[in-house]
């Protein structure tokens, strides 16, 4: 790892055909297709999948249609890669397959969970087998795009409570306190105007408190905007600093 002006800078090696399965990986993604099992292909929800470096977030959420619903009845392993959600952390491969450890997410899971799959990529598209399902990830992004990854954390105890990773105009923010929730954001103006909520998931409804406390879209938008350091977090308990940044997005 380098760094510049004393930010961490993550310089991915190989290319997207190339040995390591973290540098194939690299990018902005849209699941364009889940099959579970022996069924055919279908998508059920919006879910989008950024990993800068060895850091990853994704956020998913059911469409509005019968296509949709159907995501959260019947078989547990499509509830489960179609439900509201939001997570992040950090990857890892060997050969293949690729790891996520998770450190941020908005569903509780065990300290030492992790999702392992083989990771294929094919030009624009990525394939992921896992155990019992595949997925279909197009390209959401140009090569080349800027990637960055900032967290917050805890003044007093430098705990991690929200993390934004961001990939040329897409990130996706996740966060953990005082409740798990994520966002996922997109800059407007073809990456010259602001920054905008598509989509949001986590406990509803939240008392007035609790909202104060967590990651607004002012907040998110203005970490994404100027990047240029450490920066003081609206509730004033935790400060945003850059974490990583990626010069190249195979």
């Amino acid at each position: 790892m380098d760094t510049d002006a004393g930010k961490p800078v993550v310089l991915v090696p190989g290319g997207p055909d190339g040995a390591d399965v973290v540098s194939r990986a690299q990018g902005a993604w849209s699941r364009h297709g889940l099959a579970v099992g022996d069924g055919a292909f279908r998508e059920m929800s919006d879910v989008t999948w950024l990993q800068v470096g060895p850091y990853f977030a994704d956020l998913r959420r059911p469409r509005r249609s019968a296509e949709g619903a159907r995501a959260l009845g019947g078989n547990v392993l499509v509830n489960a890669l179609n439900a509201a959600r939001a997570f992040s952390g950090t990857a890892f491969g060997s050969g293949d397959r690729l790891t996520w450890v998770h450190d941020l997410d908005t569903v509780a899971l065990p300290a030492d969970h992790h999702d392992a799959a083989v990771v294929l990529r094919f030009a624009d598209l990525l394939v992921e087998a896992g155990e019992g399902y595949v997925e279909r990830w197009q390209s959401a992004g140009p090569r080349g795009a800027e990637g960055l990854v900032l967290e917050r954390r805890t003044r007093d105890a430098g705990v991690l409570d929200a993390r934004v990773v961001r990939v040329g105009n897409h990130a996706i923010g996740v966060w953990a306190a005082p409740a798990r929730g994520g966002a996922r954001l997109r800059r407007t103006g073809d990456g010259r105007g602001g920054w905008t909520v598509g989509a949001r998931v986590g406990a509803q409804p939240l008392s007035r408190a609790v909202v104060s406390t967590m990651p607004s879209h002012g907040e998110l938008a203005g970490v994404l905007a100027d990047a240029g350091g450490p920066m003081p977090s609206e509730s004033g308990m935790a400060r945003w600093e850059v974490v990583a940044e990626l010069a190249v997005v195979a």
